[in-house]
């Protein structure tokens, strides 16, 4: 069956846009997935050390209809210039309002070796002294969940290579 020539335009000038749309979530996804937490650790390098102390430290649960999700939850205090702060950050790559099924084994080995009332090393944030991070850490095994949106930018950018041969 052969197409009418109207019908060829119409789909030649929705293939780049569907490729443009692919690489545009995938980078979207890397800078969310990669790129915030690595400038973050960057950042946290030039932040200053203070003595903590946790207050809570547990896996929160979260049941739904078809697991059962956990989400890591160190709760500190910390002093810095005379003011007290309270902050849940563990890392850069996790937030607490995460819920998950994978990292169940890492998460548990955190909530032991950050028991309550145990006196701990925070990293603060002079600038905005509400931020403080326990581990300034890449975690390279997050860091993996890049290849999926790195995915969506290769078959984006394989639309757009092919796009232009057939248009040259």
């Amino acid at each position: 069956m052969k197409l009418h020539p109207a019908e060829k335009t119409t789909g030649s000038r929705l293939l780049p846009v569907f490729g443009i749309i692919f690489i545009l979530a995938g980078c979207f996804f890397i800078h969310i997935l990669a790129g915030q937490p690595l400038g973050n650790v960057l950042q946290s390098r030039s932040w200053v050390k203070v003595p903590a102390v946790v207050e809570s430290s547990e896996l929160k649960r979260r049941l739904t209809h078809q697991d059962n999700l956990l989400a890591l939850s160190v709760v500190y205090n910390y002093q810095y210039m005379n003011k007290v702060y309270r902050s849940s950050r563990y890392d850069f790559f996790r937030t607490p309002e995460l819920y998950t099924n994978i990292g169940v084994e890492d998460m548990s080995l955190i909530v032991q070796q950050y028991p309550a009332g145990s006196e701990i090393a925070v990293y603060v944030d002079p600038a905005q002294p509400e931020q403080a991070v326990i581990s300034r850490d890449i975690v390279w095994t997050r860091l993996l969940w890049c290849l999926l949106p790195l995915l969506f930018v290769g078959v984006g950018s394989g639309v757009l290579i092919g796009w232009w041969r057939k248009k040259i």
